[in-house]
């Protein structure tokens, strides 16, 4: 399961400078809506694993980042 639902990413001042709707916070990973496409950058500049609504992608994606 998600860590977070409605993620924000901030900067190092804390400005919010990228939202997604699903968040795996240790492992980095965070699922865009499509209207959130705007944020894609932010969050792979940062070092997240971003897939959006329209990717397909499985459970075994999140190296056992999903709890049982």
């Amino acid at each position: 399961a998600p860590s977070v639902v409605g993620y924000e990413l901030a900067d190092y001042t804390g400005e919010i400078i990228a939202e997604c709707e699903l968040a795996w916070e240790k492992e980095k990973i965070a699922l865009l809506l499509i209207s959130q496409m705007d944020s894609k950058e932010s969050f792979l500049e940062n070092g997240w694993t971003v897939f959006t609504t329209e990717d397909t992608f499985s459970a075994e994606m999140f190296q056992g980042g999903m709890e049982r």
